[in-house]
């Protein structure tokens, strides 16, 4: 008998009810990537003229909160060159050093 979930796509093995609202760490474990390489790809995405990284957001509100939609993360994982998603998930957050001190 055929699971009422068999035709939904999944994105590390989390099946995706479409529409659904994800949490900015909800989408990292899924895309298997670090919360800090989303916020990276949103910087250099919100740079003028600089292509969208990774998969689309939504801000809500007043732009303080930040959310995926599950479509979002299937159309990014369906069109996402594999290589360069394992290379993100193995990037390492590098610290600045801070100014005048310790």
């Amino acid at each position: 008998m055929a699971d009422a979930h068999d035709h939904l796509p999944s994105v590390s093995g989390v099946t995706l009810t479409p529409g659904v609202l994800l949490l900015e760490s909800e989408a990292a474990a899924m895309l298997r990537v670090d919360p800090d390489t989303l916020r990276v790809w949103r910087s250099k995405s919100r740079r003028a003229g600089a292509p969208r990284i990774g998969p689309r957001w939504r801000e809500l509100g007043g732009g303080r909160l930040i959310r995926y939609v599950s479509d979002d993360i299937i159309e990014y994982v369906a069109g996402a060159d594999p290589l360069a998603l394992e290379s993100a998930a193995g990037e390492r957050r590098r610290r600045r050093p801070r100014k005048g001190g310790i």
